[in-house]
């Protein structure tokens, strides 16, 4: 079941970049969800990451080292996402964190709310050129996802 979709302008947009179903004809907003969560089979890592296009870029780098990736649409985790966060985490060692270059405060604010989670969280570090994982190239994605991975003894 649809319960809500988002597109994105590929190239530069002078109006558009994002474009999202209204709230009103959503079963569900992106923010009351966890985008790729029905993908999520359990293993070493999960990994959060800001949007959808940030979690179709890492997903088959993820799924190849045995993690998992889902987006929480924007900077910040809602109660409801945190509720299906608690949930899911239960089948992962370890969690993981990287959002777009521009946002260290709330990276460490999500990693300090996942603590209470009682798993091991880690930011997953990009290539210093790297300013948002949709854009990244794999092997960055990769290399942030091993170190991540070595610090869980993986």
């Amino acid at each position: 079941e649809v319960m809500t979709w988002t597109a994105r302008a590929v190239g530069k947009s002078e109006s558009l970049r994002y474009l999202t179903l209204p709230e009103q004809d959503s079963v569900r907003t992106a923010k009351e969800l966890l985008y790729g969560e029905d993908n999520c089979s359990g293993g070493a890592l999960l990994l959060l990451v800001e949007g959808p296009f940030d979690a179709l870029n890492f997903y088959h780098c993820a799924k190849s080292l045995a993690c998992d990736v889902v987006a929480i649409s924007s900077a910040s985790i809602e109660d409801a996402q945190f509720e299906r966060l608690r949930v899911l985490s239960k089948k992962y060692d370890a969690l993981g964190v990287c959002l777009d270059f521009g946002y260290p405060a709330q990276q460490m604010r999500a990693v300090n709310s996942l603590e209470v989670l009682k798993k091991p969280v880690f930011l997953v570090p990009l290539h210093r050129n790297c300013e948002d994982p949709g854009s990244a190239p794999d092997m960055y994605l990769r290399r942030g996802l091993k170190k991540a991975l070595k610090k869980i003894g993986v």
